[in-house]
């Protein structure tokens, strides 16, 4: 028994027209484009954080070289203990006058700091 070309373009045409399951598939692209975006904030925020540690540990480093400075002591040996302890490692460090220059590397990251004596100010105490 032969079909018509019409009947099976009739059913081709059904089935085109059939929107069964269409929300479920619309909800499933839905639930993973929110999962897409979900991936890169946490990707981009897991990036401010690591940018973020490395900044604060050569601050740090810096500070601790300034004072170390100050004081007569060494500025970059104090400044890698202060590195070491905030997980980060020193890529440089310059002492330029009373000013301690540190560079520090965290995890891919690195990041540098100055410090030293502010300008301008008088001790009085």
């Amino acid at each position: 028994m032969m079909t018509s070309p019409r009947r099976g373009t009739a059913r081709a045409s059904a089935l085109w027209r059939d929107e069964t399951g269409a929300t479920t598939v619309l909800a499933a692209l839905l639930i993973a484009a929110i999962v897409g975006l979900m991936l890169v904030g946490v990707l981009a925020g897991k990036n401010l954080i690591v940018v973020r540690q490395a900044a604060v540990a050569a601050d740090l480093s810096a500070v601790a070289g300034a004072i170390a400075a100050q004081e007569g002591d060494r500025a970059c040996d104090s400044a890698g203990r202060i590195a070491r302890a905030n997980h980060a490692a020193i890529v440089s460090c310059d002492r330029l006058g009373e000013d301690v220059q540190v560079t520090v590397e965290r995890s891919g990251r690195r990041s540098t700091a100055r410090a030293g004596p502010a300008e301008g100010l008088d001790d009085t105490s």
